[in-house]
C-alpha cells in the first residue's frame, strides 16, 4: 500500500494540476488542497486512503477503503473548507477516484471500513462517472480523477451529475 502522504502528493497530477493544487500534504489523513471548480476556488480536507483487496472472501467483486485505525477521525471542518473521504484506485493502468461522505465520520474513533462493488469502478472507468448505493444506504461516486471538480460542487448537496455535465468536463 502506497503511504497516504504519497497519495496526497500524487493527487494533483492524477486531476491536473490546473484544477488541483496541493497546499498541505500533512499526513494525507487529512491532506489539503485548492481546487478550481466553476464556482471559484475552494479548500478540500482530503481524507484519503488507497483502495485494495477487501480481505473477506469477496476480492473478485468488491475493494475495501478503510481509516488509518482506531483515533483518526475526520474533524469538522472550519467554515471555508469542505471534507472528502476520497479512495484512489488503478485499473487495468487506468485511474478511478471514490468519493465517500466525510460528514457522517466527523468525530468517530472507531475503525472504519468501507467496501466498494469492483463494478462501479469499471465502470467509471469506461463512463467517466457512476453512483452506488451500499447496503448502509450511503452513496458511493467513483469517477475519473479529472472529474474531482465536479464531483465537490455536487458532493456537499448531494445533487445529481448530468452525463451533459460529464462530457462536457470531460471535453
Amino acid at each position: 500500500m502506497v503511504p497516504r502522504k504519497a497519495l496526497a502528493t500524487q493527487l494533483p497530477d492524477w486531476v491536473g494540476t490546473d484544477k488541483l493544487t496541493l497546499v498541505d500534504p500533512g499526513r494525507g489523513w487529512p491532506a489539503y488542497f485548492d481546487c478550481k471548480a466553476s464556482s471559484g476556488t475552494v479548500r478540500l480536507v482530503a481524507y484519503m486512503g488507497q483502495i485494495g483487496l477487501s480481505h473477506r472472501g469477496r476480492d473478485e467483486i468488491e475493494r475495501r477503503f478503510q481509516n488509518p485505525g482506531k483515533d483518526h477521525p475526520i474533524l469538522e471542518p472550519k467554515r471555508h473548507e469542505i471534507p472528502l473521504m476520497l479512495g484512489m484506485f488503478e485499473i487495468k493502468k487506468r485511474r478511478v477516484l471514490v468519493g465517500m461522505d466525510a460528514y457522517k465520520r466527523i468525530g468517530k474513533l472507531t475503525r472504519q471500513s468501507l467496501f466498494i462493488p469492483l463494478k462501479l469502478m469499471e465502470s467509471a472507468v469506461k463512463k467517466g462517472w457512476d453512483e452506488h448505493m451500499s447496503a448502509a444506504d450511503e452513496r458511493l461516486v467513483a469517477f475519473v480523477p479529472q472529474l474531482l471538480p465536479l464531483f465537490v460542487e455536487a458532493y456537499p448537496s448531494a445533487r445529481p451529475v448530468t452525463d451533459k455535465e460529464i462530457q462536457a468536463a470531460l471535453s
